[in-house]
């Protein structure tokens, strides 16, 4: 949940960042320990004397930000395609009318990835979690950096 809600959850609903619900909440003097009362401690990372002890949700948080980034950058790079495109077809030369053909068929299968996103982000976080395991995070990252690459790629090959 931690990769969702501070990853893609942000980028498909607009906001500028989240924020954990808390970071660390001990419950009695041990934050290591069972808190009393049979209450569970709240931490996404631990105390110690060298800094923050990282935990599962906390590294999870860490990716999730990460694969904000990737669709950030791919959003980045087909606004550049757009710009491209817009560029090749005003000169009206053959070989910049095919370079803008397939930048614009590389901008669609962008655009395409992105949507395929968003559709899997529903409001409710338990629904989205249907489609995204470990596996389908990875996945999305391999196709959002072939889109990225195949974008610089094309915008590249006419400098």
């Amino acid at each position: 949940v931690n990769r969702l809600l501070c990853g893609i959850y942000v980028w498909r609903w607009g906001m500028d960042g989240a924020l954990p619900y808390v970071y660390q909440e001990a419950f009695g003097d041990d934050p290591y320990g069972e808190a009393s009362g049979g209450r569970r401690q709240h931490m996404l990372t631990y105390p110690s004397l060298r800094g923050s002890v990282s935990t599962l949700q906390w590294e999870a948080c860490r990716e999730g930000i990460y694969d904000l980034r990737y669709v950030a950058t791919l959003e980045s790079w087909l606004e550049r395609a757009k710009q491209g495109v817009n560029g090749l077809m005003g000169t009206g030369e053959e070989g910049d009318l095919r370079r803008a053909e397939d930048l614009m068929r590389a901008y669609a299968d962008g655009a395409g990835t992105l949507e395929r996103v968003r559709e899997r982000v529903c409001l409710h976080p338990g629904q989205a979690l249907r489609y995204w395991s470990a596996d389908a995070f990875e996945r999305l990252r391999d196709e959002v950096t072939d889109r990225i690459l195949e974008l610089q790629q094309l915008l590249e090959a006419g400098k």
